[in-house]
């Protein structure tokens, strides 16, 4: 799911609010403490491939001081909603300021892990001048990540497709997940002497904000079937 050096942990003995420690085996990012020797936390841990970590969102349960290493006594699944929310957003919100690819690494499986809060991006068409990305369709969330796709003509007459579509890891540019192409209209028709950029620039900023959240979402969709 995800690969991160130690080098942006940068662990703490203790389990400190906002920072990683680690116990046995397993790294534990403390994004609350909700009471004495009772921490919030994210846990990392080689599950299935030593390269790799996989993410849970853990309550965990401490003995001992502030002068000494605290010992883990209990561990408890977190389910409720609003708690998990709020872990992987101060989770998340923590690897937005490492802009290096070689210290975090996101694996496809992430998307499982962050799928169910792509409805609370933020969705937009841009044009930033840059032709490498003309005509583009943004979702931004999290504070990290961002799904892009390029709106094209299709092979067909009166088709406009989303292509090139990606979620992608906005501090280190990395490409997390290619997605197949996805159809924006069926009815988009071009005169011989049009602009055909200008057209889907304009067609792409007529669209609203559902709008557009709805196509990336018939993307994801389209990945489970």
């Amino acid at each position: 799911m995800i690969y991160l050096s130690e080098k942006v942990m940068n662990l703490e003995d203790l389990f400190i609010e906002k920072c990683f420690t680690k116990r046995g085996d397993a790294y534990y990012f403390a994004s609350e403490i909700e009471g004495e020797d009772k921490y919030l936390c994210v846990k990392l841990w080689n599950k299935f491939d030593n390269k790799r970590f996989e993410l849970e969102i853990v309550r965990v349960y401490t003995k001992g001081d502030s002068h000494s290493e605290e010992i883990i006594e209990a561990e408890e699944i977190v389910t409720n909603e609003k708690d998990r929310e709020n872990a992987i957003y101060e989770f998340f919100y923590y690897l937005s300021y490492e802009d290096n690819s070689q210290n975090v690494m996101m694996f496809e499986g992430i998307l499982e892990f962050i799928k169910e809060y792509i409805e609370d991006a933020y969705f937009y068409a841009d044009d930033n001048g840059d032709s490498c990305f003309k005509n583009t369709l943004y979702g931004e969330f999290m504070g990290l990540f961002q799904l892009k796709g390029e709106a094209v003509e299709g092979y067909y007459e009166g088709n406009l497709v989303l292509v090139n579509v990606e979620l992608i890891n906005k501090s280190t540019n990395e490409i997390i997940k290619s997605f197949e192409k996805v159809n924006l209209a069926s009815n988009f028709y071009v005169e011989e002497d049009d602009d055909v950029d200008y057209i889907i620039e304009a067609y792409l900023e007529s669209m609203s904000e559902d709008d557009i959240k709805e196509k990336f979402l018939e993307v994801i969709r389209g990945e489970e079937e």
